[in-house]
């Protein structure tokens, strides 16, 4: 496959975590950031679903800001989801999941912003490959258990 391709799936699965943000929000609005501040007049002149909505892709849009890090210790303090578990949180730890998602989104980056020619190694597309279907089937499987009305066990499978 080409590196387009791989940097594709790498916005793929981006767009999957992001995705379970979303629907975990949607279906607990009160994981929300409770110190945000919200203008009066939006509050009285917006529907509750818009702003809720509204409040909703501002808590994910600033989220993806973050370090990578940061977006792990989210999803864990504040959604309960680990990324890693099981046999990952044995064998690597979350220092190892945070570690092995950072290099493959600094390598994608590299890949659009600097060197689209850059030569990526079978080991280094197999490592990718790995953490771009763990973290968001992991964090699905916890989810569909947490939030049962955002996410069914077809969904987790």
């Amino acid at each position: 496959r080409c590196l387009s391709d791989w940097s594709s799936d790498v916005c793929s699965s981006d767009l999957e975590i992001k995705e379970i943000h979303r629907h975990i929000l949607f279906a607990e609005p009160k994981l929300l950031k409770p110190d945000r501040k919200i203008d009066l007049g939006r509050i009285v002149t917006t529907d509750y679903e818009q702003l809720i909505e509204e409040e909703i892709e501002a808590e994910v849009r600033s989220l993806d800001r973050q370090s990578v890090e940061k977006r792990a210790e989210y999803f864990q303090d504040r959604l309960k989801l680990k990324w890693a578990t099981g046999q990952v949180e044995q064998e690597v730890g979350l220092a190892g999941v945070i570690g092995g998602v950072s290099s493959v989104l600094d390598i994608r980056n590299k890949i659009l912003h600097e060197t689209p020619d850059a030569v990526i190694t079978a080991a280094v597309l197999q490592s990718a490959r790995l953490y771009l279907t763990y973290v968001p089937n992991a964090c699905t499987e916890q989810a569909a258990k947490l939030y049962p009305s955002k996410f069914s066990a077809d969904e987790a499978a």
